[in-house]
């Protein structure tokens, strides 16, 4: 039972592992696209050109924008221990004129203390809880005595490091400073560092997750919106390639269509050619397959010896019969098988000798040879044309 279980056991770790490298990947993923992104169009937090940011000195308020990289003073409260509700509406119309709508806590620098330190690389996933467990050896502070925030620096996949900036400060002050001014009505939802807000393009912010500033409905839309263009470009990207070469291969099927036709056409005209061509040459073939008649007269005419007559030459479709009377009739089948026009000669009835002139009878047949058109046409220019002569043939002995 326990060796099945081995195995299963096993393929889920191997699983379970993989599908957590993916996880890794697309995380890394969004956090290198998340870089990209400018910082006018994050949420939070915002450009620091959007805040009207407050520091608190030993004598009053400073207010100031942000403007060109630089920051500039918009006006100062001096507080008053004793009056405190002079100090809102003092307060309250210095913000009435800055017409920001948005109110941030800045920290002076040396309120804040940064130390870089370096991390194993598997608290990546997890680094913020790992700092605030950190704080306590790092700082002079744990992790319920200060605010934080941190900045990566560098990651050294190799080495199995990463270098982290950490940002702190004593959070009880802070925690006074916020109270007055939700007190009066503006919450701040922001605490960065001043010597950050003109230089740094994304600023830190001190405040823990769960105290900062909410996505509002509109900012989830443009997010969608630029989700959904985003998308709509990849599409787009992936999709017109494709639709060209559907193009492409929608006019490449019409001109192999249109080149088939014409190859079909080439096709049957080659074939009626053929045909035409076949039957014409029948004729010809069929008229040149066999010696013409009076070829072979003239053959036999010269086999013949001179002691031989002819009472009948017959030529029939493939065959020469004759009919005569000779002194010998032995040599006539050798003289016939010497003929390049006949073969195969015999005879077709026993030889009768005539006691009258002393002159054997006979009946031979001989079978026509078949040529070709060419060797016909040859035999027919090399034979020299000579009148036939009636020396062997019947009347004449």
């Amino acid at each position: 039972m326990a060796a099945s279980t081995i195995p299963y056991r096993s393929q889920n770790n191997r699983s379970g592992a993989s599908f957590a490298g993916v996880g890794r990947f697309f995380r890394w993923w969004r956090d290198e696209l998340a870089s990209l992104i400018p910082a006018a169009l994050l949420p939070y937090p915002r450009a620091a050109g959007k805040y009207l940011w407050a520091e608190f000195e030993a004598d009053g308020i400073v207010l100031r924008v942000a403007r060109g990289g630089q920051l500039a003073d918009a006006g100062k409260v001096a507080l008053s221990a004793r009056d405190e509700d002079s100090n809102k509406l003092a307060f309250n119309a210095l913000y009435g004129k800055s017409r920001r709508p948005a109110l941030g806590l800045s920290i002076p620098s040396e309120r804040i203390l940064r130390k870089t330190i370096e991390l194993p690389l598997a608290v990546k996933e997890n680094l913020r809880p790992a700092l605030a467990f950190e704080l306590n050896r790092q700082t002079p502070f744990n992790a319920d005595q200060a605010y934080f925030d941190y900045r990566v620096r560098a990651i050294r996949p190799k080495a199995g490091q990463i270098q982290v900036e950490l940002i702190v400060s004593d959070r009880r002050q802070i925690d006074r400073e916020l109270a007055m001014l939700a007190k009066w009505g503006h919450p701040c939802q922001v605490v960065a560092p001043t010597d950050e807000l003109a230089g740094e393009p994304r600023y830190a912010n001190l405040l823990p997750p769960e105290a900062r500033a909410r996505t509002t409905l509109a900012t989830k839309w443009r997010y969608a919106g630029m989700a959904l263009i985003t998308i709509a470009l990849l599409g787009a990207t992936l999709a017109i390639p494709l639709w060209q070469k559907r193009a492409a291969v929608i006019v490449l099927n019409g001109e192999a269509a249109n080149m088939k036709q014409q190859a079909q056409a080439v096709d049957d005209l080659q074939h009626s050619l053929a045909k035409a061509s076949a039957e014409y040459q029948y004729l010809l073939e069929r008229k040149f397959k066999r010696p013409a008649k009076v070829a072979l007269v003239e053959e036999v005419t010269r086999l013949l010896p001179d002691d031989t007559w002819l009472s009948s030459l017959e030529v029939k479709a493939n065959e020469v019969v004759l009919n005569g009377e000779t002194n010998s009739s032995t040599k006539l089948i050798r003289l016939m098988e010497g003929s390049s026009l006949i073969q195969d000669a015999a005879f077709n009835s026993p030889v009768v000798k005539d006691r009258n002139n002393n002159l054997e009878r006979f009946q031979l047949s001989a079978k026509i040879k078949e040529t070709s058109a060419a060797e016909a046409l040859g035999q027919q220019m090399q034979t020299p044309k000579q009148p036939a002569t009636t020396r062997k043939t019947g009347g004449q002995r």
